[in-house]
């Protein structure tokens, strides 16, 4: 029977930095599940990758690649999709090289899969840890099970920014039957929609205890100040999210979020991008960024009002 049957797991490690990838790989081997495998893509690093993973070189459930050229962060996503397309598990996990798992992560996830093995995709309930290791903060907490939809609104919610690659856990066939991890530029926004897609075809189940945690960074990619490439991948983010909740569904309850989502997506957006200017100001000159934007009002549909909002937030900015 389906339920006797254990699931087999790749977690997937696209790696460059060498500062906390111990740690990560320290989580990942102290699980307290036995049935998985532990796939390191090493993005031409320059860093001494080799040798941390030298220590592990015992441990039969670690496979270690390398990429001849470095990928780098505009093309991360191609990372994720050939780790991806290297996993032998039924269900995959893919998190950044200064992440770690929770000994319970998988045994979490099992149970899932085993209440509702007919879904795609499986959210882990998640920590923010510091750059030391220590609990900072975490993610809301989620029902057992919610659409794509409900899904998106406690995202978007929540201010957007507290959903991860790391979070989530992939039916591996669905995920490539999809084309793989969706791809936008520096990843911004690919976990999201990658998640989405899934959760259309039923919903997506939520551990009810942290799972994963999130590591904050001076260095993080989220961190980084790139403000022009956050928007582009943010306006071809609408677009996906435009056209597929465009689309009503017979479920009465689905179809009430569908809306809410539908509104609630772009005010989450314009919110993000507005910030995202102001970053650009402070970085690289008020009226230069200022006036560069100006001129992209309306590709990124950025109204008069936006603009004064903008200057306001950047005099706080200043000022505080």
């Amino acid at each position: 029977m389906y339920f006797n049957v254990r699931m087999k797991f790749s977690i997937l490690i696209p790696a460059y930095k060498e500062k906390y990838f111990n740690d990560c790989l320290e989580s990942v081997f102290a699980l307290d599940y036995e049935d998985y495998e532990v796939i390191v893509l090493n993005d031409a690093s320059p860093e001494d990758l080799d040798s941390i993973v030298e220590s592990y070189s015992d441990n039969p459930r670690l496979r270690y690649f390398k990429n001849n050229n470095n990928i780098g962060i505009l093309n991360l996503v191609d990372n994720w999709n050939k780790c991806l397309s290297l996993a032998k598990g039924d269900y995959v996990i893919c998190i950044g090289d200064d992440d770690r798992l929770l000994p319970c992560c998988l045994s979490e996830y099992d149970k899932l899969i085993h209440l509702f093995p007919q879904l795609a995709v499986y959210h882990g309930w998640s920590e923010i840890i510091d750059e030391k290791g220590q609990f900072y903060d975490y993610q809301m907490p989620r029902p057992l099970i919610v659409s794509a939809y409900t899904m998106m609104m406690q995202v978007w919610r929540e201010g957007g920014g507290r959903q991860w690659i790391g979070d989530f856990c992939f039916k591996t066939q669905e995920l490539r039957e999809q084309g793989g991890f969706y791809k936008l530029p520096m990843a911004w926004g690919s976990d999201r929609i990658s998640a989405v897609r899934a959760a259309a075809k039923g919903g997506v189940a939520n551990t009810q205890v942290p799972v994963f945690q999130y590591r904050i960074t001076k260095s993080r990619l989220s961190s980084s100040n790139n403000a022009k490439i956050k928007i582009e991948a943010r306006y071809l983010s609408i677009k996906w999210y435009e056209e597929f909740l465009s689309h009503p569904v017979d479920n009465a309850i689905d179809e009430k979020m569908r809306k809410l989502a539908k509104w609630t997506m772009h005010s989450a957006m314009k919110s993000a991008s507005l910030d995202n200017i102001v970053e650009d100001m402070l970085a690289n000159g008020c009226f230069r960024s200022y006036y560069y934007w100006w001129s992209k009002r309306t590709k990124y549909d950025l109204k008069r009002r936006d603009f004064i909002k903008v200057f306001v937030l950047y005099l706080k900015s200043k000022l505080f």
